[in-house]
């Protein structure tokens, strides 16, 4: 029997995780969104409204209009690797494919790369693609049992790590338990069990089926057991397959909180600080004249010119600068808090002066 290992709060498994889910749990990998394009429409998909259905690409929080702007994004976070999702990416093969080659180009086969689908659309001369391509790791969720063929396809025709990523549905331990057994039989590397997630794009649909929200807001009531119990089954059951269950509140709590630290920590400006949440604090100061006393400011440095009248500061020397400025020249003063985007999405902002 093998043993089972981690936290029900931040996951839990047996026989090992997959190197994609390693590096997520250290924020250490950009979420490549390529599109939100699927012939699926799983009930229980919790893409929001606003990307649903839309061709549009996003890396991690960010919208970008070429794939090649992904490595900007890497470099932000110092990132070690990508998960490429969406949708359903291999709804636009050729733009995976050049992502795929932008990143490992850039940063070489170390940088490692996982890839989410349904399989509606693989066939075994776009998964040699892939594979030629780049990328590491294949991550099906089959919506049919027919696409059980697509990953066996994968298992004998690459040499990448091939798995199954499912949401763990209430009640449906015995039918999770026949895939991991067929999975174990075909060779493949791993099972995922998603915690369900409730979000605003799919609770309607969620709810009327019967299921009920979970006390923590976030995922479907009774998901989280029935995944434990796949996952104690597979340690007493199997002897290869890895199984993880991974809780809704885990990409909130662990991935995204981490990858925003690092992200934070890397583009912090040298007015920003970091915040242990992932943010940048600063001080920002609107004037009504610029005297001397706050020329002599900017000229050290110590105010810095954000456009038209306001000017960004380090939070801690926010209390300085409004002693050295003349009484009536600030309009107004705050310690704002952003997140770490290009455009620094503003989180709060509370006034000083």
């Amino acid at each position: 029997m093998r043993s089972v290992h981690g936290d029900a709060r931040i996951g839990v498994f047996t026989g090992g995780l997959p190197r994609g889910c390693s590096l997520c749990y250290a924020g250490a990998k950009i979420v490549v969104f390529v599109t939100g394009l699927c012939r699926d429409g799983c009930y229980y998909c919790p893409v929001s409204r606003s990307r649903m259905g839309q061709d549009r690409i996003y890396v991690n929080e960010e919208p970008v209009n070429d794939p090649s702007q992904v490595l900007l994004e890497a470099y932000r976070i110092g990132a070690s690797g990508a998960s490429i999702t969406g949708g359903d990416p291999l709804a636009r093969p050729a733009r995976v494919l050049t992502i795929l080659r932008t990143l490992k180009s850039e940063f070489g086969d170390r940088f490692h790369i996982h890839l989410y689908t349904s399989g509606r659309l693989a066939s075994r001369s776009l998964l040699g693609e892939l594979e030629a391509a780049g990328l590491d790791e294949i991550r099906f969720h089959p919506t049919h049992p027919s696409m059980l063929e697509k990953i066996k396809i994968a298992v004998e025709h690459t040499g990448m790590d091939v798995g199954v990523e499912v949401p763990a549905i209430p009640g449906r331990e015995q039918e999770l338990i026949r895939l991991a057994g067929r999975l174990e039989e075909m060779g493949a590397e791993f099972l995922n069990l998603n915690e369900m997630e409730v979000s605003e794009s799919n609770i309607e649909a969620v709810t009327r089926r019967g299921f009920r929200v979970a006390s923590s807001g976030v995922a479907v009531e009774g998901s989280r057991e029935t995944a434990l119990k796949v996952v104690r089954w597979a340690a007493g059951n199997l002897k290869r397959l890895k199984v993880h269950f991974c809780p809704a509140g885990f990409k909130d709590y662990v991935q995204t909180k981490n990858r925003l630290l690092r992200k934070a920590r890397r583009v912090a400006h040298l007015y920003e600080e970091p915040t242990r949440e992932g943010t940048l604090l600063r001080g920002e100061v609107l004037l009504s004249r610029i005297s001397g006393r706050a020329a002599k400011l900017v000229d050290e440095g110590l105010l810095v010119p954000l456009g038209g009248s306001m000017y960004a500061t380090h939070p801690a020397l926010l209390d300085k600068v409004l002693e050295t400025l003349h009484t009536g020249e600030v309009e107004e003063a705050w310690v704002a808090e952003y997140h770490p985007t290009l455009g620094r999405i503003l989180v709060s902002r509370r006034r000083v002066a």
